[in-house]
């Protein structure tokens, strides 16, 4: 022992540890305790869940307070079993389609002072754009007859007679 400190034996080396068979996410290891998800909804199972055990009793004998999301799920549920309600009486009726409608064209609008108004802001705007390019165009014309006078040897054939 040299100066308090006490020697002790070196460390065995770490054993790498088995890595999981399963993510941590993961809550079943099972694929067969889970259900895969559906993307057809069931209108049947929905409109008999809400038939049999109402959000709407679960919410009255609540002894806690109530959200206003526990309230628009009680009233969501309401306005889903009225809908598929609907549906039924119309499959039914023979009236339910299953295929979806042509939409409709809407009706020409007429004319209103702000289209008239944007109408003129387009010409408006297009004057301004081709002017420019007028402009451009005489100061590029104006520019080489003064080169060419400049650049001439006999200038007084190149003057213009008022």
């Amino acid at each position: 022992m040299a100066a308090g400190y006490i020697i002790t034996p070196p460390l065995p080396p770490k054993t790498p540890q088995p890595q999981p068979t399963r993510p941590r996410t993961q809550v079943f290891q099972d694929p067969m305790l889970t259900t895969p998800p559906s993307t057809r909804v069931d209108l049947d199972r929905i409109q008999a869940t809400a038939e049999v055990w109402p959000l709407d009793v679960i919410t009255r004998s609540a002894h806690k307070s109530l959200r206003t999301t526990d309230h628009m799920k009680n009233v969501n549920e309401k306005r889903n079993v009225a809908i598929i309600a609907r549906i039924n009486e119309l499959k039914e009726a023979g009236l339910w389609s299953l295929r979806q409608p042509m939409k409709q064209k809407s009706p020409l609008r007429g004319y209103t002072h702000w289209d008239y108004m944007l109408k003129e802001m387009e010409w408006l705007s297009t004057d301004f754009y081709e002017e420019r390019k007028f402009k451009v165009a005489g100061a590029y014309l104006l520019s080489r007859a003064v080169m060419e006078y400049f650049q001439a040897e006999n200038k007084e054939d190149l003057r213009h007679k008022v």
